[in-house]
């Protein structure tokens, strides 16, 4: 069994390749677009399926430190850093577009955006409804509480917080029942584990960030709770039909694995760099 405190997910930060660096300048988190790429660029891939030519619109939510609207350019994190090298080896505009945690992959799916960013679970059921890219990092399941615990077992009572939507809601309810409850958002749920309006607040390893001044544990496997056994793989959701586009991300990405950029990224915002072994990609 491991237990880990927030500061030992962070191993400190390190500055990020320069190719990963953010392209240019957003005007806000509104919609307002990133300034253009230079005028000799040369994109990895021609002619790629966006929904407005030279443009990537994203999808961005407040999810830190995967992303969170905030910035100069009007976003920032983890995520961002990818999406923004993605977009730079592409010679795309990115237009960042406030979406919000739930409807983050909704709006994918209608066409709001292209891709949404906040390290998605690659499931079967998601697939179906959207096109996931290659993985990017693995994240696993934690307990954030006032005090540290080893087991499921000794939540048994308490009340239990969760996002709604995540992959273990539904094993964590059947776990806990009549203990649980969802939120929209994870900001929320920080709050009210703050304010002790519940007990314990599960969520996914990269955002363990979020319980400043909270115990961070990462219970004993329970194989009635799937993802505390085989950690899930994360990537961004594509619309449907734009298999060139999603074909270039992953191209992209599994580059970051082979370079170490992937490493250098979770380091930079204080994750764990062992999640970049995400290994073949999979479906949860």
């Amino acid at each position: 069994m491991t237990k880990r405190k927030r500061n030992l997910l962070g191993l400190g930060a390190m500055a990020a390749a320069a190719a990963l660096l953010l392209t240019g300048c957003a005007a806000g988190g509104d919609g307002g677009a990133a300034a253009g790429p230079a005028e000799d660029c040369t994109p990895a891939h021609e002619n790629l399926p966006t929904m407005a030519d030279g443009v990537l619109k994203v999808g961005i939510s407040d999810m830190p430190p995967l992303v969170m609207p905030s910035g100069p350019d009007g976003y920032e994190g983890l995520d961002a850093d990818i999406i923004n090298g993605f977009a730079e080896a592409e010679c795309l505009t990115v237009e960042p577009v406030n979406v919000g945690a739930t409807a983050a992959v909704t709006s994918v799916q209608q066409g709001r955006v292209d891709v949404s960013l906040g390290g998605w679970y690659r499931t079967e059921a998601r697939n179906q409804e959207v096109t996931m890219g290659h993985p990017l990092y693995l994240d696993g399941l934690i307990a954030a509480a006032p005090q540290e615990y080893s087991t499921f077992d000794e939540l048994e009572g308490l009340n239990v917080g969760v996002v709604q939507g995540y992959i273990f809601v539904a094993d964590l309810e059947a776990r806990f029942p009549g203990q649980v409850k969802t939120y929209p958002e994870p900001t929320l749920l920080a709050e009210d584990l703050k304010n002790g309006r519940v007990d314990v607040a599960f969520d996914v390893a990269s955002a363990a960030l979020m319980y400043d001044g909270m115990e961070i544990s990462s219970l004993e496997p329970d194989e009635r709770v799937e993802a505390s056994v085989l950690p899930a793989q994360t990537s961004f959701p594509f619309q449907k039909g734009k298999d060139e586009l999603v074909a270039a991300f992953d191209a992209y990405v599994q580059g970051l694995h082979e370079d170490g950029g992937m490493v250098e990224l979770l380091e930079k915002w204080e994750l764990d760099p062992s999640l970049a072994d995400v290994g073949e990609p999979r479906f949860s």
